[in-house]
């Protein structure tokens, strides 16, 4: 039983899918359906689960980072507005059972994808903010005077439906509180509190009470929401009962989704029953292409990896999806002043230790100082920009080279935020996530002191492996560039 190789296999299977979805969706070959959105978010709560879950090398994790922003601009330009929270009331109101049962389809897929962006920023992916993200919680109580309509009218042929919408919202507003961001927290919160009192009000139905007694899945999936909500709001989570049993009679899907709830309150019960379907589950989905069940699958993978505590590192077989390639080393000089003739340059000690006591800030002005061919305002601009937590690169210039557009991003270490020696290994994600971010992207390390060998041999192999541009100035000829610019004293 090795769960390790198979996630790294279906990992890559579900990049495919994601990186595939979104070229048709740029080129327009093939329209994005509500069925392919909600297949997109499936597979974004999967890598959601392996960034959680495993253990990856930094380059893994701005790979994963770069398949779940691809497919997540898919599903976010298809929200209009969340126009399925707008017409709900209408359409359940006054529209036939397809339409009703249409309308809570695309309800869902609306909220699915409401949890992508929520789940994205948590992870450093994607931002929160738009106007259409305020439309989310704008809407949403037209989604509630729905489920308001249907409990009082007793209309029971709706109330499953109605039961997954209101958990699924539950989800949304909850993983928008633990996410992180701050903007809508008040209104969240008030919303989470009116979802919670109808969930109350569904759950003292006599109907309802049957369904959930009747429906282990829909059962345990409700109480992952209030594990959530409970998590959220910062109070104490009662243990789950978990059935004594291995579900033998479920299908696969649903015994995949149960596992992928009962994860979150007895980790036990979950590696129990996990192992003792993993052949069975394996074997069916290996016949199958790639779709919900492969989802589930993983997504169960990167559980049981946590789960059982495994900590080695997971070398994914991913693809870089880098769209144009240069040899920047060969234009280096057309952008750093004086970059060649500078290495030619005699260093005194004392001038080497100016530049390892230059501040971060000072570091980067007297850096862009040294470049030439762009703007100077966004030089200015991007040399004195505030840190955050949305920042791609200390620096991120505009440049063009060959005649296509590339980002020139720099990262910066100053001599004082090292306390070592050299520059160690673990600081590599800074360098390789502007990858994330741009398609079209050359990296320049900034570094006041040296980078170590592990460091550089990580650059240096993931410049052959994945084609990523990246160079380094780095100490000597840090200072030796500064220097032939006028930028030390």
């Amino acid at each position: 039983m090795d769960v390790r190789e198979d996630l790294i296999e279906k990992t890559a299977e579900i990049q495919d899918f994601l990186v595939n979805k979104y070229f048709n969706h740029e080129s327009g070959t093939k329209p994005t359906s509500v069925q392919d959105q909600r297949l997109i978010n499936e597979a974004l709560s999967v890598i959601t689960s392996i960034l959680d879950n495993c253990e990856y090398a930094s380059h893994n994790k701005v790979i994963l980072q770069k398949t779940f922003r691809l497919g997540l601009e898919v599903v976010y330009e298809k929200l209009f507005y969340y126009s399925a929270y707008y017409y709900s009331y209408e359409k359940i109101k006054n529209g036939d059972i397809n339409d009703q049962q249409s309308s809570f389809f695309q309800i869902n897929v609306n909220t699915a994808t409401a949890i992508s962006v929520f789940e994205g920023y948590r992870n450093g992916i994607t931002d929160i903010g738009g106007s259409t993200d305020d439309y989310y919680l704008e809407r949403m109580p037209r989604v509630l005077w729905s489920l308001k309509l249907i409990l009082k009218e007793n209309r029971q042929e709706l109330f499953l439906p109605s039961l997954y919408v209101l958990y699924n919202l539950s989800q949304s507003l909850s993983l928008y509180l633990l996410s992180g961001h701050k903007c809508y927290k008040a209104q969240v919160g008030d919303l989470l509190s009116e979802v919670l009192s109808w969930q109350i009000k569904f759950h003292s139905n006599i109907t309802v009470e049957q369904l959930l007694m009747q429906n282990t899945q829909l059962r345990l999936f409700k109480d992952y929401q209030f594990y959530l909500s409970e998590k959220a709001t910062n109070k104490n989570f009662s243990k789950i009962e978990i059935p004594n049993h291995f579900f033998d009679d479920y299908k696969t899907e649903n015994i995949l989704r149960i596992l992928s709830s009962i994860f979150f309150f007895d980790k036990d019960a979950f590696v129990r029953v996990f192992e003792h379907k993993y052949k069975a589950i394996r074997d069916e989905i290996s016949n199958e292409k790639c779709g919900l069940k492969t989802f589930l699958f993983t997504k169960c993978l990167a559980q049981y990896i946590s789960a059982r505590g495994f900590k080695d590192e997971l070398d994914f077989s991913l693809k870089s999806m880098q769209k144009n390639t240069v040899e920047f080393s060969n234009h280096i000089n057309s952008i750093f002043r004086n970059y060649t003739s500078s290495a030619y340059l005699k260093l005194s000690q004392n001038e080497l230790e100016q530049v390892l006591l230059l501040k971060d800030d000072l570091l980067r002005e007297k850096v862009a100082n040294t470049i030439i061919g762009v703007d100077p305002h966004i030089l200015a601009r991007e040399s004195k920009k505030p840190h955050g937590v949305s920042e791609i690169s200390d620096m991120e210039i505009p440049i063009k080279l060959n005649g296509s557009r590339y980002y020139l991003c720099m990262p910066f270490k100053s001599g004082i935020e090292i306390n070592g020696k050299s520059v160690p290994e673990t600081i590599s994600y800074q360098i390789f996530r502007p990858f994330l971010h741009f398609d079209n992207c050359i990296v320049v390390f900034i570094s006041a002191k040296r980078c170590s060998q592990n460091l550089m041999n990580y650059i240096k192999r993931m410049r052959s492996k994945l084609g990523w541009n990246i160079e380094v100035i780095e100490n000597e000829e840090l200072a030796k560039l500064l220097k032939s610019n006028g930028q030390l004293d």
